[in-house]
């Protein structure tokens, strides 16, 4: 199932649990990549955000990064060029990650 789309920018909570996200890679070059993406969602940067008309911020995938991060993040197959070593990847997890850690548990629980 794809979660439903980001149409505004993460709340403090929202920011707080990206901030959290455990980082999965070992590589150095990964780990800033991913901890970029962490920061840029945290920070509503516009690597990953643009401006709707109406003054609020919707997603944007102008650039590699923010359209692998927004993937990774709606639950969407990654890219088929988008390498595992790479820093796509490493923003694609980033979104799966927050994803993750922003979305409360089913069931109630």
């Amino acid at each position: 199932m794809i979660a439903p789309k980001l149409t505004a920018a993460p709340t403090p909570d929202q920011a707080a649990a990206a901030r959290g996200v455990r980082n999965p890679f070992k590589a150095t070059f990964l780990v800033a990549g991913f901890n970029a993406a962490v920061a840029s969602y945290s920070s509503a940067h516009p690597m990953l955000f643009a401006s709707d008309s109406h003054g609020g911020l919707i997603e944007t995938r102008g650039n590699a990064y923010g359209a692998a991060f927004w993937r990774g993040f709606n639950g969407e197959p990654r890219h088929a060029m988008t390498a595992t070593d790479s820093q796509p990847f490493a923003c694609y997890r980033a979104g799966q990650e927050i994803r993750k850690a922003i979305t409360p548990p089913r069931g109630g629980r």
